[in-house]
């Protein structure tokens, strides 16, 4: 019994970061930029990034644990990728996003084209600006770790 509430546990969170994680940066970022532009965009967004950052590590936190409880074995398949899946959330939340918020503000003192505040390709490559671009692409990438370990761990659990 307590072990199938700690296996629903475990896929209620694996569910909510990969839902969250693909809305709110891969479905409704473009969509906003595009229809929005940075200026209105960007400040909206690190407004709500940290938020992000947090609920997801706190979430991953719950899921790895359950794992390690389910699994009682640290090099678990399943104990692997979600802690994988918490590094990388953990890295963003509290090492990536900080900075990219630093830069972020910076970057809305760029002068852009009215084609370039709504060019989803430019966003999606540079986040706000120059200012931003290193630390959005890190950003990025920590959150490409985060989903391959959740989508591994996806596969863990549907197989087992």
């Amino acid at each position: 019994m307590l072990n199938n509430i700690i296996r629903t546990i475990n896929f209620l969170t694996l569910a909510y970061v990969f839902g969250s994680t693909v809305w709110f940066l891969f479905i409704q970022s473009p969509a906003l930029v595009k229809r929005i532009g940075r200026d209105r965009f960007v400040p909206l967004q690190m407004s709500l990034v940290g938020v992000l950052f947090r609920s997801l590590t706190a979430a991953l936190l719950v899921m790895t644990v359950a794992a390690l409880v389910l699994e009682q074995n640290v090099l678990s398949g399943p104990v692997l990728s979600a802690a994988t899946a918490l590094g990388g959330a953990l890295i963003n939340h509290f090492f990536v996003v900080p900075r990219a918020l630093k830069h972020g503000g910076r970057s809305l003192r760029e002068e852009v084209t009215v084609d370039e505040q709504k060019s989803v390709s430019r966003f999606a490559s540079e986040g706000g600006g120059e200012a931003t671009r290193f630390w959005h692409r890190v950003l990025v990438l920590f959150v490409v770790v985060t989903l391959a370990g959740v989508v591994l761990h996806a596969v863990y659990l549907v197989a087992g």
